[in-house]
């Protein structure tokens, strides 16, 4: 999730590799490798952008025609740290999460069931207020997933590690 790999056909003869990128603005080169490694990790790739990369093969002063290009995009990882309210309010259960480096919305889902979409990757919180749906002193687990929406693009998130919450009762002689 926090690199892309990228990998080609060794070249016979070839002593190293040059290793380009291009977002859409022209192809810049991020790194070179010695032959016969035919790998290069980006590390510095940015969340949700999809990125063509090709290759320049070099023997001493002669030089292949740059590579057929092939797409690629650092993926978003999983919110950490849910956290679902234990009883501490009577008509709903509050969810919390970290923030996902990227992200531009989360969705958030109850027992495996989408529930609600938070817009704007810096609010990292939901309050499940379904009190039809959600039952007095009953568990249920909830989970996030992130999303870095771009345009028509969207790239979601694995979903993150459950927490399980749940909604107290009224409070009694009130």
């Amino acid at each position: 999730m926090d690199k892309i790999n990228v990998a080609w056909s060794a070249v016979i003869g070839a002593a190293n590799y040059d290793v380009y990128r291009d977002s859409g603005s022209g192809a810049i080169k991020i790194g070179s490798v010695i032959a016969p490694v035919a790998t290069f990790t980006d590390t510095t790739a940015s969340v949700g952008v999809v990125y063509t990369y090709t290759i320049i093969a070099k023997a001493g002063a002669s030089t292949s025609a740059m590579s057929p290009g092939n797409s690629g995009f650092k993926g978003i990882s999983a919110p950490s740290a849910v956290a679902a309210s234990d009883g501490e309010f009577e008509n709903s259960i509050l969810v919390k999460w970290s923030p996902v480096a990227g992200a531009t919305a989360y969705e958030v889902f109850r027992n495996a069931v989408k529930i609600g979409d938070v817009l704007g990757g810096v609010i990292v919180s939901f309050s499940d207020i379904n009190t039809t749906a959600v039952a007095v002193n009953t568990n249920y687990t909830y989970t996030v997933k992130a999303l870095v929406v771009s345009g028509a693009t969207i790239k979601v998130s694995p979903v993150s590690i459950g927490n399980t919450g749940w909604r107290g009762p009224a409070p009694k002689n009130v």
